[in-house]
């Protein structure tokens, strides 16, 4: 009786055996050939959650420049553009100093400025941002130029320069009486050497990705846009030229 016990106890494991075999061998196989594609599943499942954030930041954005004035936009631009430019304002200031002097009744003479490059390549602009001056957090010019004529106008010159673009700071002023045909009906002529700095912002090198979320004016960016409003600009020669005009004065 023992004996029969003893083999039927080990004879009951042995039945079930191929069957735990069977079915431990088919798991095995669905998890090596399920798991990547679980992985996969994973994977895919943060992606679609990373696109939809970015879908979700590109569309506030959008409504976002939806919601603005483009011909607001536009004019500010265009503003900031005059008054505090990109690139070096090496002809600006020209068109503004001589054209404010003649307004004024004043004769200009001698502009010594020294722009250097005024279009550098892409490829330097690194190299351009470093040799270039910079103040105030802004890069700008140095040029000195000389105006003569009536006490009155050539305050009033003065007053009127750090108010027309481009942006411009006063560094050094030198004032002389000066004799000249006029000295004696105008004791007060009067010839002044100014030295300004002309400031302008090289560009960004990158605008930020496109899912990144658009920065809106401060209350003191605003306030220094309307300030801009203030500050007059000149334009060139030719652009100031009459319709009627002739660009080329040898064309038929």
């Amino acid at each position: 009786m023992k004996q029969e016990k003893i083999i039927k106890s080990f004879s009951l494991p042995r039945a079930y055996m191929l069957p735990l075999l069977v079915g431990a061998l088919i798991i095995s196989l669905t998890l090596l050939v399920l798991r990547p594609q679980i992985s996969n599943i994973i994977k895919l499942r943060k992606e679609v959650v990373v696109r939809q954030e970015r879908l979700t930041k590109l569309i506030e954005k959008l409504s976002l420049l939806q919601g603005t004035s483009r011909p607001e936009v536009k004019r500010r631009v265009e503003k900031i553009e005059s008054v505090f430019p990109s690139e070096k304002p090496a002809v600006q200031i020209i068109n503004t100093v001589s054209q404010l002097a003649e307004e004024k009744g004043l004769g200009f003479s001698g502009l010594n400025l020294a722009p250097g490059e005024l279009s550098p390549n892409k490829n330097k602009t690194a190299e351009g941002k470093k040799s270039s001056k910079s103040r105030l957090g802004a890069s700008f010019l140095e040029a000195d130029f000389t105006v003569e004529g009536l006490q009155e106008d050539v305050f009033e010159f003065l007053n009127s320069l750090e108010r027309a673009a481009p942006i411009m700071k006063i560094d050094a002023l030198s004032l002389t009486l000066k004799s000249s045909q006029l000295a004696s009906a105008d004791p007060d002529w009067l010839e002044a050497t100014i030295n300004v700095s002309i400031f302008y912002k090289l560009p960004p090198e990158e605008l930020g990705k496109i899912d990144t979320p658009l920065p809106l004016l401060s209350p003191e960016e605003i306030e220094a846009i309307a300030e801009l409003d203030g500050f007059r600009l000149f334009t060139a020669f030719n652009e100031a030229q009459e319709p009627g005009g002739r660009e080329n004065p040898f064309e038929l």
